[in-house]
Parts: C-alpha cells; sequence; structure tokens
C-alpha cells in the first residue's frame, strides 16, 4: 500500500482519464516515498517538478476531452484546473526555496484531497455527461 492508493469508487469510467489518474497517484506515491526515505532534496524536486508536468499534462488532455464531447461546464473546469495548479506551484516554491530536504504534510494533505475531491467531484461530472450522451 502507498500512501495514496487507487480505488476502484475514483473511477469516472473513461479510460484514458482513469489511466491518468492512477498515474498521477503513482507519481505522488513516489513523492511520498522519497521524502519518507529522506532522498536527496535534488531527487524530491525532479519529482516535483514530474508531477507538476504531468499534471498541466492531464488538464490540458482532460480539457481537449470535455471540448470533443460538448461538454458545457469545460468553462469552469478549467478555471478549477488553473487554481489547482497555482497552488500546486505555490507549494513547490516555497519548498525549492526552504531549507528542508523533506517535503512538508501540507503539500501531501492538498494533493491527496485535490484529487480525491477533484474526481469525485468535478471530474464525475463530466463522467455523468458523458454517460447520458451515451444513453
Amino acid at each position: 500500500m502507498g500512501y495514496f492508493d487507487w480505488k476502484d469508487s475514483l473511477s469516472i469510467g473513461v479510460q484514458a482519464m482513469d489511466s491518468q489518474h492512477q498515474e498521477l497517484i503513482g507519481l505522488m506515491n513516489r513523492l511520498y516515498k522519497q521524502s519518507e526515505e529522506r532522498e536527496s532534496k535534488e531527487h524530491l524536486i525532479a519529482t516535483l517538478g514530474a508531477l507538476d508536468r504531468f499534471t498541466r499534462k492531464h488538464f490540458a488532455e482532460e480539457e481537449v476531452f470535455m471540448a470533443s464531447i460538448g461538454y458545457t461546464q469545460l468553462a469552469t473546469h478549467k478555471i478549477i484546473h488553473t487554481q489547482l495548479l497555482q497552488t500546486l506551484g505555490e507549494h513547490m516554491a516555497l519548498f525549492i526555496k526552504s531549507t528542508s530536504k523533506q517535503i512538508p504534510s501540507g503539500l501531501f494533505t492538498f494533493l491527496k484531497l485535490w484529487l480525491t475531491s477533484h474526481i469525485l467531484g468535478i471530474d464525475m461530472r463530466y463522467a455523468e455527461f458523458v454517460n447520458k450522451g451515451a444513453a
């Protein structure tokens, strides 16, 4: 078990997005393990960077998908993505500037809460939109 485990209840029923959500969880778990094992700050920063890049890629692909299905709440979803990326960037900047060699627990709390609430809240809405269109 990792810091954050994938559960079937997190599946939105869109395979590409579910796979990317699982990859995000994998990156979060890698970061958590590296922090717990007191790996070098350089390794932690590299993994944070990978998490940031993959999150941006995921959000971009998710937005393209939502546009392709004519999702009516895309503009709102984009705003939420922008806010999440800003908060992630703030956490990253604080860690990079700090003298700490361990990721603050607040970052992990944010990541877990963000992904869980984002998937179960707003991502489920576009999944429902897809399913209504398929019915």
